[in-house]
């Protein structure tokens, strides 16, 4: 596969360097499909990283025609965030942390944030933004269709057998498809009667049986919520499906010894009393552990492995220390209030498919932020990534309006 990406790379090369979007296309369409690959010591890389080279070498890094940036607030937001965590790092080292995994975890969230930046200066009109919603709508449809194979042929005299997708992890595959779920979702109930709209609609069912056969209980609480967020946001039958799927779910654990053999299994492995325990821990946990020697500034990435505590809260309280954990919240808070003024513009301009595609994408912040108190999903490379990317296509999509 290694070689595969080398090969690929002149020809992306050289489309970027005639038009970004190339570049940004196929990083959208990497994001959800791309298994880990390694070139010699170097490990954790991934199809997008050579997207992001390509995007580099074609000028990637030049900035905007327009005199006056968009999205100001989120921009600072995100500096101060990148700049904390770089002066953490060096302290950590200072300590003794991994520098491997150190730089591993900056690097990455580096180049997650550089893509945003990249994309906020070079989508500029609503047919660029688009062209990348493309890509990302197809790369998304294949990871559901990938998932949905496997959570089908997922044995279950396995206990631990789940759908685990391209980087073999049930958890981070699950947070994906969540958050490709809700923007097809919101999608396909905002645009009028199409192909486009049905389309979006019919991949929102397959995705949904490859998050069941993940097995995430995060994932499902967090999909449930973005939904919730959906339906109090925007479209308010969500909230009838919200309460059948609450409601279903108590009665099958009610019944659950009169359910097939295979149902009988998968809601045996649901069971809640060790995840909870576990996810209530992790706060506390990152603080004795790693941030109480240094409150303020943590011990900076590369004191703990992944998934060292269930919570990315924790994780970052670890890592970057309270002023830290304060930089993501503000980052996640401006964010989320761009994606909002984005859909109260398109609203305002009777704009169906950019308010369907900003508010999903809103949905799928607020999923995360759920998700952030018993899982990794904002610290993982692979969902981190496919997060922002929507965010960034969630601001950019309108062609109108910057937000300061």
């Amino acid at each position: 596969m290694i070689f595969l990406a080398l090969l690929s790379l002149p020809v992306l090369l050289a489309l970027t360097r005639r038009d970004l979007r190339y570049g940004f296309g196929a990083y959208a369409l990497a994001v959800p499909l791309s298994p880990e690959l390694s070139l010699g010591p170097i490990t954790n890389l991934r199809f997008e990283d050579f997207a992001v080279l390509a995007l580099l070498a074609g000028g990637g890094l030049r900035g905007p025609s327009e005199t006056v940036p968009s999205h100001g607030s989120l921009r600072k937001a995100m500096r101060f965030w990148l700049g904390w965590s770089a002066f953490a790092t060096i302290l950590g080292l200072g300590q003794g942390n991994d520098a491997v995994l150190a730089a591993t975890f900056f690097l990455k969230r580096w180049e997650t944030a550089l893509v945003l930046y990249m994309m906020l200066n070079h989508l500029r009109t609503r047919r660029d933004a688009l062209s990348v919603v493309a890509a990302a709508l197809a790369g998304a449809a294949a990871a559901a269709t990938w998932g949905f194979v496997e959570s089908r042929n997922v044995p279950v005299d396995t206990y631990y057998a789940r759908c685990a997708g391209p980087e073999d992890e049930p958890n981070i595959f699950a947070s994906v498809l969540v958050t490709n779920l809700l923007v097809a979702l919101s999608l396909g109930l905002a645009l009028p009667r199409s192909w486009w709209k049905w389309l979006a609609l019919a991949g929102v069912p397959v995705a949904g049986v490859a998050i069941l056969g993940t097995l995430s209980r995060a994932s499902y609480v967090a999909g449930l919520a973005g939904v919730a967020v959906l339906g109090m946001t925007g479209y308010r039958r969500l909230l009838v499906v919200v309460a059948v799927l609450v409601a279903t779910t108590g009665a099958l654990s009610a019944v659950q010894q009169h359910l097939p053999y295979r149902v009988q299994v998968r809601l045996g492995r649901l069971t809640m009393e060790r995840a909870v325990a576990e996810r209530g821990s992790s706060l506390q946990t990152a603080w004795k552990r790693y941030a109480s020697a240094s409150p303020v500034w943590g011990r900076g990435m590369g004191c703990l492995q992944f998934r060292a505590v269930e919570s990315a809260y924790a994780a970052e309280l670890a890592q970057g220390g309270i002023v830290g954990l304060g930089a993501l919240l503000w980052v996640l808070w401006v964010a989320g209030r761009g994606l909002r003024q984005t859909v109260q513009r398109a609203t305002i301009a009777g704009d169906s498919l950019v308010r369907g595609l900003s508010l999903g994408c809103f949905a799928a912040l607020s999923a995360a932020l759920v998700h952030g108190f018993s899982g990794a999903v904002l610290m993982a490379i692979r969902s981190s990534e496919t997060l922002w990317l929507w965010i960034a296509l969630g601001l950019v999509a309108s062609a109108e309006g910057s937000e300061g």
